[in-house]
């Protein structure tokens, strides 16, 4: 399946450090390496499911944020707020149940306040993304109980390179919004010490959607093309959709046998446009290809509003490997950030979010037990954040949060049969407008596996846990323009909780091979945010609220191998996603729940050459909440070439991909812009990746 390999997870992205104790077999020229836990272990023997994007997997998917990039996996969706803010949704749960990390710390940012707000990590400075679907609390918080997506970028090398100066260039275009990006990152090793370069640029216009697909466009047979006309069978854009995004790291480590040591700092300017409803315009002879400038004002006497963000961030990691008293590792990693973004509406600034926060952690891995039959890890986990929002806009008052948790992952193998449990404690205190809200909560976990044969795995796994709400999410009252609502919290919240039953089966070898996995999952006290019907200052109500809800959800992948030679191969494969999420109070459904997807693909394979073709289906998604609009249901075509055209040099690859081929009219209901800010329409790409 394009060289995406599934490996399954429950702890720690811990790092490559452990690559070589693992065994994996891997294809020729991939490097998969299992981080996914605190100690190394065969990725097929555990238990939570784990997608890792590296090479020429990352290649094929790499898009503009990470919610896009990650979007067409089983199991996830995006919120889509124009290429430059989107964040993954993982199983319908979205914001601060799914925690975005950068090597294994969280990306610090104001992400998880409002879908509008980007997350400060771009995916073209990436060597590798992991992602993990399914509570991963226990490890990294509880806001984790949706899953966890590890963005790895080597900026603190873990290991000295084989090369005293290696690394890779990476330049792409794209034609629906004229993408050019580029990113080149190197290795310098100096004895002992390694020291990381890195730094990317990417600019885009707005997007190109097909003609029919926004609001305001005329009937086909009624609309009049511009100068255009013969040139391109679209167009249309989406105005105000342009970003341009630019970043640099650099990091030093000192490595030796039992460990390494380094630091990193970065850099992360990025500035985007909100897209809004009535902004769209005609390629004609009032607008050219450009961007209109962000700053205009367009449409039905609205502004434009354009987000500039800014992180500076400072990393720190460390690993000891020996005899450590009872412990054969101790790991050590912390973060610090100052990020600031500006809401910039027409020419005026109308609101500053600022966000100062650090993140550490200390891990130990203890030594096996019993013969090796026990293994496991624990550690501590502390988080600051000093939030602040200023400006006409600040729909949520400055606030400060700090929270702590210990945690402990157990794990016995008893011959076929493999026992994980688990346990986290957790204490967070929120502050803001003079008022103090402390939240504890204790989150278990376990899991049982049968291996009948060393090819097939057949499992169960249950967890309990609890999420304390977000500043956010108990004290925001104002209106927020870029997502065009009046945000409403509730100081009264409860911690959420949460039951999840996930039970799977999967196969590693021969002619078929796949994984088949459903889950349920009970909330009490879920906190929801829908509309209400009612407006203020002119917008329509976004409340907070509480309900229980159950989610249930089925998510499928099989390949077969059709023909496989020493030259060439021939793959089918197939995968499916469902979940349905319903108030069970109410009887009604939860608001934005991505619809069934189903994808059918062919890929060929030989030394030099990857061909590949599927066919995406998104079903109509008509069980909506209240004051919700039906999606109607779209079929993409998608297709890519990959040439390695030098035989001695296979770290050479040239891309050629295209997706929505057919330029069918796509909106994801997940998103709050989908009446107006559909998915792009045709886009053809062109990548070319050097290794040195």
């Amino acid at each position: 399946m394009n060289r995406l390999v599934t490996i399954t997870a429950l702890s720690a992205l811990a790092g490559p450090a452990m690559a070589a104790e693992t065994g994996v077999a891997v294809a020729p020229g991939e490097e998969i390496v299992v981080t996914a836990r605190p100690s190394a272990a065969d990725p097929f023997s555990v238990l939570q499911s784990t997608t890792v994007l590296t090479a020429e997997s990352l290649q094929l998917r790499l898009e503009g944020s990470i919610g896009e990039t990650l979007a067409s996996l089983p199991g996830f969706s995006s919120s889509f707020f124009g290429p430059g803010a989107s964040r993954p949704i993982i199983r319908g749960l979205d914001g601060d149940r799914i925690r975005v990390l950068t090597n294994g710390i969280g990306s610090i940012d104001a992400s998880t306040v409002s879908p509008d707000h980007a997350v400060a990590a771009d995916p073209l400075g990436a060597q590798r993304i992991e992602v993990v679907r399914g509570p991963a609390n226990l490890m990294y918080g509880s806001n984790a109980v949706g899953g966890v997506v590890n963005l790895l970028d080597g900026r603190i090398s873990e290991r000295l390179p084989a090369d005293p100066v290696s690394g890779q260039v990476d330049v792409l275009y794209g034609s629906a919004a004229d993408e050019r990006a580029g990113a080149a990152h190197v290795d310098v090793t100096m004895g002992k010490f390694v020291l990381h370069l890195k730094g990317f640029y990417r600019e885009s216009d707005d997007y190109r959607v097909p003609l029919g697909a926004l609001k305001d466009d005329h009937d086909e047979d009624e609309y009049e093309y511009g100068e255009h006309e013969e040139e391109e069978e679209n167009p249309r854009r989406v105005a105000n959709s342009a970003n341009r995004s630019q970043g640099a790291t650099a990091g030093l480590s000192y490595v030796w046998d039992d460990g390494f040591l380094g630091l990193a700092y970065s850099r992360l300017d990025s500035k985007y446009g909100i897209p809004s409803g009535g902004h769209a315009h005609e390629e004609d002879e009032h607008h050219d290809d450009e961007h209109e400038d962000e700053d205009e004002e367009a449409g039905h006497g609205e502004e434009n509003v354009a987000v500039d963000l800014v992180q500076d961030r400072l990393d720190i990691a460390g690993e000891v490997r020996g005899d450590l008293l009872a412990f054969e590792a101790a790991r050590v990693r912390f973060g610090y950030a100052d990020y600031q973004h500006v809401e910039i509406e027409g020419d005026e600034i109308g609101t500053i979010f600022g966000n100062k926060a650090w993140e550490g952690r200390l891990e130990l891995v203890h030594k096996p037990l019993f013969d090796g039959i026990w293994r496991g890890a624990s550690g501590v986990q502390l988080t600051s954040r000093d939030f602040e929002a200023i400006g006409d806009e600040a729909f949520v008052p400055p606030s400060e949060t700090f929270n702590w948790g210990l945690f402990t992952f157990q794990e016995v193998k008893l011959g076929a049969v493999t026992v994980e449990l688990g346990a986290r404690f957790e204490n967070q205190r929120v502050e803001a407008l003079g008022e103090r809200r402390t939240f504890d909560s204790l989150n278990v976990s376990g899991g049982l596996a049968w291996t009948p044969d060393e090819d097939w795995l057949l499992g169960v796994t249950i967890s309990r846990s609890r999420r304390a709400p977000t500043a956010e999410e108990l004290f925001a009252d104002g209106a927020h323009l870029a997502i065009g609502a009046y945000e409403i919290g509730d100081p009264g919240l409860r911690q959420e909780t949460a039951v999840n039953v996930e039970a799977f089966l999967r196969k590693r070898a021969g002619v078929v091979t796949g994984s088949i996995s459903g889950f349920v999952t009970w909330y009490d006290d879920f906190i929801t945010q829908a509309f209400t019907g009612g407006e203020m200052d002119g917008l329509p109500v976004l409340l907070r609220g509480q309900t229980n809800a159950r989610f249930v959800g089925l998510e499928a992948e099989v390949e077969v191998k059709a023909v496989q030679t020493d030259l060439w191969s021939l793959t089918f494969d197939a995968s499916a996603d469902y979940v349905r999420a319903t108030d069970t109070i109410s009887g009604g459904t939860l608001p934005r729940i991505p619809p069934f997807r189903l994808q059918l693909g062919a890929e060929y394979r030989r030394d030099w050459l990857t061909g590949r073709v599927e066919v995406q289906r998104l079903s109509r998604q008509d069980r909506v909440a209240a004051f919700e609009e039906e999606t109607e249901g779209y079929t993409m075509l998608n297709a890519s070439l990959s040439v390695r055209p030098f035989t001695a040099r296979p770290d050479v690859t040239i891309m050629l991909r295209g997706r929505n081929l057919t330029n069918a009219i796509a909106r994801a209901y997940t998103s709050f812009l989908k009446e107006f800010a559909p998915l792009p329409g045709r886009d053809i790409r062109v990548s070319l990746q050097v290794g040195f």
